[in-house]
């Protein structure tokens, strides 16, 4: 079972911060309490957008990546250079969208993450092996639209987005 990263509702649902005419923190305090009881793997954020444009970029390399190559996840250290390429490009698009994060320590995530999960699938590996539609629209989707609001070239992003996109639409006729 995956990572489950939460993060307060009320932050999610106000921009200006909790509105306690809408919202019951208690009622959240007890929820979240008992959702980091039963679910053996998550972790709650204050912040949470950051533990989300984490979550982003681990997927946007891997899952793309072994979605196309049809590999594992380990299987990704043999392509040094596609998985160094997306994680320039994904920087390029944080750093001008202002998402704070360290390079290092997201290049570092996205390795951690491939070499703990070396022996799985991923999930969009096997989307594609079995003829599903992916969330390619969810990630590298996102990831062109942000990148595309800023002004920064993607053409590696662009790539993967459209061979996926274009698995995506045979899978819908079949």
């Amino acid at each position: 079972m995956g990572k489950l990263d939460i993060g307060p509702l009320w932050k999610m649902s106000f921009s200006d911060g909790y509105n306690p005419n809408i919202i019951d923190i208690n009622k959240e305090k007890a929820w979240v309490s008992a959702l980091l009881t039963c679910h053996p793997n998550t972790e709650y954020h204050d912040e949470i957008a950051s533990a989300l444009y984490k979550k982003l970029a681990i997927n946007a390399v891997i899952n793309t990546l072994t979605a196309l190559l049809q590999v594992k996840n380990g299987q990704l250290v043999q392509y040094v250079e596609e998985v160094n390429t997306l994680k320039t490009e994904i920087f390029a698009t944080y750093s001008a969208a202002n998402i704070a994060y360290s390079k290092h320590a997201l290049s570092q995530a996205i390795d951690d993450v491939i070499k703990a999960t070396s022996n799985n699938w991923s999930s969009m590996q096997q989307d594609i092996k079995f003829k599903r539609q992916t969330e390619n629209d969810s990630i590298l989707g996102y990831l062109l639209t942000l990148s595309q609001q800023y002004r920064i070239d993607t053409p590696f992003i662009r790539k993967l987005y459209t061979q996926l996109q274009d698995l995506d639409n045979r899978h819908a006729i079949e």
